[in-house]
């Protein structure tokens, strides 16, 4: 494909538009729709939705390697990193932040409670010398890493719908982050959620030299997030920790899974069958002989002196069974 006259800012790249490149970079996703039929009422089904990543004039600019010929001219401002000072990170979190800031551009993975608010300090501290956005999808996530932040940093700014505090590393939701913002380093937590055409849209306006996502589900998706994403880091990715690796660094608690089949044997219009948090509020929730197994099977592990987390599907529910449970609490 030729395709001239491009100008690079870090992940983005500006340039006009062709049908040709619009025909190339446009993907078939599976979403999910809510339809009406006379006979069944409202219901939700899978279909086949084009999806294009392109606004305006800008496109992730990972996109670059599938053009033949194409002239770049690259305004990315240089960001130098510093040596990582920071004395509490373990060794393959200090060699996931070493690996990172040799990359303009990266993707890290790492399983879930192996430190990841440890790896964005220490990009924190390295790039120490310019500005950080933190940008999460979720007020409560943003809320959390701010405060683990100003341990390490003092110039720590904070930005919701509630909040709004100025700060050299700057942390935010997606939602709150105005368009056109300028940074030297962007850190995107939870980063699969770029999928999404708003947070790649604001992704794109914000003008940054460094680009560094985190996600612990990158790859095997059928939304063909591992591609999109690639294509957003330039195919940049570091695997930092991987769940044995932090079962052997004692970060994450060993796990038995069990399945237990209970049969409630409910009846459900067909109007309503698919309506997932219909039936689970309606259904599962007051269920007496469920939730009576559940504090039996609990009461059953707590004899054998095992820690026990339960996952419900809605806050609800969690509070259901948290007053029904002694010495339980719940965790949003």
């Amino acid at each position: 494909m030729k395709y001239t006259k491009v100008e690079k800012y870090g992940i983005c790249a500006k340039g006009n538009l062709t049908q040709e490149l619009i025909d190339k970079l446009t993907f078939l996703v599976p979403v999910m729709r809510t339809s009406y039929h006379p006979s069944r009422g409202r219901f939700t089904e899978w279909c086949r939705k084009r999806k294009v990543f392109l606004f305006n004039d800008e496109f992730p600019s990972g996109f670059l390697k599938h053009m033949k010929s194409v002239k770049v001219t690259d305004r990315t401002k240089a960001v130098i990193p510093q040596q990582c000072d920071l004395e509490s990170l373990l060794p393959f979190q200090r060699s996931t932040v070493e690996k990172a800031a040799q990359l303009q551009s990266a993707l890290i993975t790492s399983a879930t409670s192996t430190g990841k608010t440890y790896m964005i300090a220490g990009l924190c501290d390295v790039f120490r010398n310019y500005t950080v956005l933190y940008v999460a999808h979720r007020e409560r996530i943003v809320v959390q890493t701010h405060n683990r932040l100003k341990e390490w940093f003092s110039d720590v700014g904070i930005l919701t719908g509630k909040q709004k505090r100025e700060g050299r590393i700057l942390v935010s939701t997606f939602q709150s982050l105005p368009e056109r913002s300028r940074f030297d380093v962007v850190l995107i937590d939870e980063a699969h959620h770029v999928i999404a055409t708003s947070y790649l849209r604001k992704l794109l306006s914000t003008r940054a030299s460094r680009w560094y996502g985190f996600t612990g589900t990158p790859e095997g998706r059928a939304d063909r997030l591992d591609k999109v994403v690639k294509l957003v880091f330039m195919d940049n990715v570091i695997n930092a920790a991987s769940y044995q690796e932090g079962l052997e660094a004692k970060l994450i608690c060993p796990v038995d899974f069990c399945m237990i089949k209970y049969y409630g044997g409910y009846t459900v219009a067909k109007s309503r069958e698919r309506d997932v948090g219909w039936i689970y509020k309606n259904y599962l929730m007051s269920d007496v002989r469920r939730n009576d197994l559940l504090k039996l099977l609990i009461k059953e592990l707590r004899r054998l002196n095992k820690v026990i987390v339960v996952f419900l599907g809605r806050v609800e529910h969690v509070d259901l069974l948290r007053k029904e449970i002694p010495g339980s609490f719940a965790v949003d």
